[in-house]
């Protein structure tokens, strides 16, 4: 390409010069000082002038162009990698059932609620990150949308996942004091002080069986609007990644 400018200008500035023979013999309209010696020189130099002024500017702009194609690209790859992290950390449908079916009186409760906990950080870490770079995003309604998609998800999956701490937390307290009362009846315990101890745990077993067919009947109830959304996510993720992509390749046609 730098080849053709160069071309256009030594074109250009031959033909000018050309011009210059039939230019000059033409009757003056006023007045001239001086003759074509005086003036055929500084006309040249003015013509060179202004083609190495124009060049000049061509290439200035290019150059302009090419480092504003880099930086939009370094952009493209933050947001890219902030929306995809989102969009991965908000994909947790599998894994909010499975967090539902874990509950169980055999269940790990510690690791249960270190798994729990793990979701929602990686949900505010990822929409965190977000937030910082949001501000690099040229194609405000694509971004619009993909923000209101994924807080109405955010919400969602953390009202859901602080209902399954609690719900973990309760029956850790549960069984705690449940064997403190076992360990105590079994030393100077009665009869009745192991069938008040039993029946505690039976009660406390069918709370934590209720709380589960809560939840996976709010689950089953809201899986085809949930579905809906995780859908609509990934079609606003592809959107903004497409619209800052047709971006980039906007400033490439304009080299």
């Amino acid at each position: 390409k730098k080849f053709w400018i160069y071309i256009v200008c030594v074109v250009v500035t031959a033909v000018l010069m050309l011009s210059l023979n039939y230019i000059l013999q033409l009757p003056a309209l006023i007045p001239i000082i001086g003759d074509e010696n005086t003036w055929l020189p500084i006309i040249v130099d003015s013509i060179v002038a202004g083609v190495i002024f124009f060049a000049g500017e061509w290439f200035s702009n290019e150059d302009r162009l090419r480092n504003q194609i880099i930086a939009k690209k370094d952009d493209y790859k933050l947001i890219s990698n902030g929306v995809c992290r989102v969009q991965s950390a908000l994909n947790i449908k599998r894994k909010q059932l499975y967090f539902i079916y874990s509950l169980d009186i055999n269940m790990n409760s510690r690791q249960l609620l270190s798994e729990i906990l793990q979701s929602q950080q990686d949900i505010e870490d990822s929409i965190n990150s977000f937030e910082q770079i949001k501000y690099l995003i040229s194609s405000k309604k694509e971004l619009n949308e993909f923000e209101s998609t994924y807080k109405i998800l955010s919400h969602s999956f953390q009202t859901v996942l602080d209902g399954l701490m609690t719900t973990v937390n309760n029956w850790c307290d549960t069984q705690s004091k449940s064997q403190q009362a076992n360990n105590v009846t079994d030393i100077i315990g009665s009869s009745s002080d192991k069938l008040k101890y039993a029946n505690l745990y039976v009660q406390s077993c069918n709370e934590l069986e209720s709380n589960k067919r809560k939840f996976l009947s709010t689950y089953r109830s809201q899986e085809n609007n949930l579905a809906s959304l995780l859908k609509r996510l990934d079609e606003c993720t592809n959107n903004l990644l497409n619209a800052e992509s047709k971006i980039i390749t906007q400033l490439k046609s304009n080299l």
